[in-house]
């Protein structure tokens, strides 16, 4: 009886592993297919700090990696443009604030993926909505402090030891 039992649940297991297999590689299929994002994406425009050919301005982040911003809006693609004419002047002559198709961004992306020496995109979102999100994170902690007052003092202790860190913004806003 034992037996039985036993040679049931490897058979259970085989099976099971055997079917969550075949619909993993079924899940790949309901993908969209890249010429429909991109042309999902064709609209939208984003914007980029670009020289006259419309190369963009690559900055060399960790790890010698090739990153570029791609501004959501265009008046915080501005705003970086007069930070670094102020801070690189003979840069800023030659490079200019460019409206680029998402689905653009999206075909390079997807042509640098997994290359070594490969472009990478650092998307900058709006400042109006990081500040929005922080606002509800914040109502969204006080809310947890009321509810769960045990658990909040736990969190507290914890971050005493570990400070959580704060959105920064990315490395490549850096000079």
């Amino acid at each position: 009886m034992k037996s039985l039992v036993r040679l049931s649940k490897t058979i259970g297991l085989v099976g099971g592993t055997v079917l969550a297999s075949f619909f993993a590689q079924s899940m790949k299929v309901l993908a969209l297919p890249q010429e429909q994002i991109v042309q999902t994406l064709q609209p939208i425009p984003v914007f980029t700090i670009a020289d006259e050919q419309g190369a963009p301005l690559v900055a060399v982040g960790k790890d010698e990696k090739k990153i570029t911003g791609v501004f959501i809006s265009q008046q915080d693609a501005q705003q970086f443009f007069q930070q670094l004419q102020q801070q690189n002047p003979e840069l800023a002559q030659k490079v200019k604030v460019q409206p680029v198709s998402l689905g653009e961004v999206f075909k390079l992306s997807q042509a640098n993926e997994g290359k070594a020496d490969g472009l990478n995109f650092a998307y900058v979102p709006m400042n109006d909505e990081v500040e929005a999100a922080k606002k509800s994170s914040a109502r969204t902690v006080n809310n947890i402090k009321e509810a769960f007052p045990y658990l909040w003092r736990k969190v507290a202790k914890i971050k005493a030891i570990l400070p959580f860190s704060k959105i920064m913004k990315p490395e490549f806003l850096s000079f």
